[in-house]
């Protein structure tokens, strides 16, 4: 089989100049009359790793690893094949993304239980180059425009396979094996974030030649803001540092961006954070990078709104802030006399304070009236470090 595999891939190189038409006429791209079947066997290959075929009658041996070396290997075709092909009409007309899609949400659900951690790690790699030649190759934000409504359509169903593997490996619940090194759980921390950079990129801005997210745009930004506000099970252990102040620069083009390097929204109830010398925190990177992004969104849309309608970025933003502030408030408020916030608790609804501030103390106030009642209660609570800033 891995035989087979590897000379399908073969086949598909770009060194292979074969005349694949009876008639004699060569394809500009080698194979591409059969490039759907290929993309497809490779998917199949791929789906191997974490459900391998049954071993033979003769013996009872799992067949675990052979499978795992035959779909990282199909994976990497995947990534470069369909890139080259994915503009196909007979690709794009027979779904082949949509299976491919459905194929790497497995691993990327599944995540540390894959029979190798390796098949996650690979497969979200595949899912970002898959869903970067997607957004070029089909014109996936024109295509919602599109007057014809077999594109459209088709476009909607490849928009919501993207938006089911996000949420799939967002919120997968698996625990990073004891064993891990820091090294590798940061590692793998930047996968996530990896992730919502992609959202942030390719999925929510449009191409320069126009488009339009469409519904999807409310979509994201909901994944957005519950990986901003991600809750555990495990007590998150306290900081080392305060946040530093998220600092919002404006580019050449009049683009915000804003960056911190301090605290982190998100993992309020737990999570793995094991704390470094920065005082950063492993595994709150994709709350951080999420609510940066809705904050990044919003400040764009601040800006673009002349109506003061508030739009679907500044509400998930705002839905965000309330979440992690009210649930402060209310564990503060049920503490027995004499005890306090951890420091992580209070590092984390600084950081969201420190965001907000902005907002709150410019003309585009009356976006976040919706945090008032709980800003109050931040007002009136227990930890000088989250009133000053109110106070000021």
């Amino acid at each position: 089989m891995s035989l087979r595999g590897s000379l399908w891939v073969l086949w598909m190189s770009p060194a292979d100049t074969r005349r694949v038409d009876a008639g004699g006429d060569s394809d500009t791209r080698p194979g591409e009359r059969f490039a759907p079947i290929v993309l497809r066997e490779l998917a199949v290959y791929a789906s191997l790793g974490c459900d391998p075929p049954p071993p033979p009658p003769t013996t009872k041996k799992p067949r675990h690893g052979a499978c795992v070396a035959l779909a990282l290997a199909a994976m990497g075709a995947l990534s470069t094949q369909y890139a080259r092909y994915c503009d196909l009409e007979s690709v794009q007309q027979g779904d082949v993304v949509q299976e491919i899609l459905s194929i790497l949400c497995i691993p990327m659900t599944r995540k540390y239980k894959c029979p190798s951690i390796a098949l996650w790690r690979h497969a979200v790699h595949t899912f970002v180059s898959v869903v970067h030649a997607t957004v070029s190759g089909i014109a996936l934000h024109m295509a919602l425009l599109s007057d014809d409504s077999t594109i459209v359509a088709r476009a909607q169903h490849v928009w919501d396979a993207i938006l089911r593997v996000l949420e799939s490996a967002l919120f997968a619940e698996s625990a990073p094996p004891a064993e891990l090194s820091r090294e590798e759980r940061e590692a793998d921390a930047a996968l996530d974030v990896e992730l919502v950079h992609l959202m942030r990129d390719a999925l929510l801005k449009p191409p320069p030649g126009g488009g339009t997210t469409g519904p999807y745009g409310e979509k994201i930004y909901d994944l957005l803001r519950r990986s901003s506000v991600n809750q555990l099970s495990a007590p998150i252990p306290a900081s080392t540092s305060m946040p530093e102040m998220p600092t919002t620069t404006t580019t050449a083009s009049g683009e915000h961006r804003t960056s911190s390097t301090g605290g982190v929204p998100g993992n309020a109830s737990g999570g793995d954070t094991t704390i470094g010398s920065s005082g950063s925190t492993v595994g709150s990177d994709l709350a951080r990078e999420s609510f940066i992004t809705l904050l990044n969104a919003s400040l764009q849309e601040f800006d673009a709104s002349a109506s003061g309608a508030t739009s679907t970025s500044i509400n998930a933003l705002l839905y965000s802030c309330e979440d992690v502030l009210q649930r402060y408030v209310t564990d503060e408020a049920s503490l027995s006399p004499g005890s306090t916030m951890p420091p992580g608790r209070t590092d984390e609804a600084l950081f969201v304070i420190q965001s907000i501030v902005p907002i709150i103390s410019s003309e585009r106030r009356q976006h976040a009236a919706r945090l008032y009642p709980v800003l109050v209660g931040c007002v009136t609570c227990q930890a000088p470090v989250l009133r000053t800033p109110l106070m000021q």
